[in-house]
């Protein structure tokens, strides 16, 4: 018998094999074992015993946190970027000894310490995999006395300027943030330019109709809150913005998709953000763009240089939202697609589809119609426009999220996914808390 012992990284703890190859090994191999049963058997104890020994104390110094990912929206995800946060201090101080894995398999990760005044250091660990839907997957979070293994060398690169970040994508694609977010961004693939000028970007307007861009003050603080191949996290700080609030908008860029997660969230007097806006003109060949939109249900239409559409729906009553699609010429918008009245609608998907021979700006909006009146906009002339109307509400929670994803055409081939993908990300949860 010739016992071979062998080293097997993956799931970064030793495991042992013995392999039966000839009944005369060479006599230079030093684990050579003569035919004598008694010395096998000897032989053999004494190995499993030192692996016991090393095993133990090898795990000794591991640290292990279990989580899970969870598809919930009944749709295959292909290389989405998953988000593992947490704010434990045994995890957050050795954001440079972290190792993931799944069974016994490594996953390459991007680990980031966000650090924000004010606020718990957290650790911001960002990962790829696939997902069947509707599939559950565990995964280990382990914290070595060893450096965290190589992060991908390709994938998203971050450059500032004085006015701006911007994040280019493998060369193909490539965003511009502003550091005072006029105009919200801009967006070029392949450099075919996807935003025109002047874009409202982010704007509110409180209970006395006075409106304000987000823009028009400078933010307190703007700053790169995580940064590597997989993922770029970009955040904006605002101070008695609208006046007597508190603004917080976040910006989140993955690698393996050509779109942008934005959470705008307002904190202080509701009045003064009575609705939370934004709004881009997007670029536009041919004299009239194609729409889609998410509604109760599917609904398409064509809108010319002097012509809109607007999807409408909430807020929620009972276990259904109403909803409508009007189009035409302004102020003259007549319904195309309204609710069905018999089959209540327990869900408004949310989202629209700009699209021109070349180009199609995919916007996304989070629960949408269920606690405000919401809205997406679109006018010919290249305004596409989405808000939240919390004129019919009570509370004062404000916050608007949403996802832009820019793709080529046809649709079905640039984008290869539903826009429902971006609205229900991949769940994370921790195990064991």
């Amino acid at each position: 018998m010739h016992l071979h012992p062998e080293l097997y990284e993956p799931p970064y703890a030793p495991r042992w094999t013995l392999y039966t190859i000839a009944p005369y090994p060479p006599a230079t191999d030093m684990y050579h074992v003569r035919r004598s049963p008694v010395m096998r058997l000897a032989l053999l104890l004494a190995i499993c015993l030192s692996l016991e020994f090393t095993g133990d104390s090898f795990a000794a110094d591991i640290a292990q946190y279990p989580f899970e990912v969870s598809e919930t929206a009944g749709i295959r995800r292909r290389n989405d970027v998953i988000t593992l946060r947490t704010s434990k201090p045994e995890i957050v101080e050795h954001a440079g000894n972290i190792f993931l894995r799944h069974g016994s398999t490594p996953i390459v990760a991007q680990a980031r310490t966000v650090e924000w005044p004010g606020e718990p250091p957290e650790l911001v660990v960002d990962f790829i995999d696939h997902f069947q839907p509707f599939e559950t997957r565990e995964y280990v979070l382990e914290v070595r006395d060893l450096p965290s293994p190589p992060e991908p060398a390709d994938g998203l690169k971050l450059t500032e300027t004085d006015a701006a970040w911007q994040i280019d994508s493998s060369g193909v694609v490539i965003w511009t943030i502003r550091k005072d977010l006029k105009g919200l961004l801009d967006f070029s693939w392949k450099g075919v330019d996807y935003i025109a000028d002047d874009s409202d970007g982010f704007y509110v307007q409180s209970s006395d109709a006075t409106g304000h861009r987000l823009a028009e003050r400078a933010p307190t603080q703007a700053a790169v809150e995580r940064a590597g191949p997989l993922a770029v996290g970009l955040r904006f700080d605002y101070d008695n913005w609208p006046a007597g609030g508190r603004s917080t908008v976040k910006l989140e860029f993955p690698r393996t998709k050509s779109w942008i997660h934005a959470t705008w969230t307002v904190a202080g007097d509701p009045a003064q953000a009575l609705i939370l806006g934004a709004g881009l003109n997007v670029r536009l060949d041919g004299p009239e763009a194609l729409i889609d939109f998410g509604a109760g249900d599917f609904v398409y239409a064509t809108v010319t240089n002097d012509q809109s559409a607007i999807l409408v729906a909430g807020p929620r009553d009972g276990g259904s939202i109403d909803w409508s699609v009007r189009h035409g010429t302004s102020p003259d918008l007549a319904e195309i697609f309204v609710a069905p009245r018999d089959v209540p609608t327990p869900r408004v998907h949310g989202w629209a589809h700009v699209m021109d021979d070349k180009r199609c700006t995919a916007l996304a909006i989070a629960r949408f119609g269920e606690s405000a009146v919401d809205s997406i906009r679109f006018d010919g002339s290249g305004r596409l426009d989405w808000q939240r109307n919390y004129s019919n509400t009570t509370g004062n929670a404000r916050q608007l999220e949403f996802w832009l994803h820019f793709v080529t055409m046809p649709v079905h081939i640039g984008a290869r996914t539903s826009p429902r993908s971006m609205q229900e990300p991949l769940q994370v949860r921790w195990l064991g808390d």
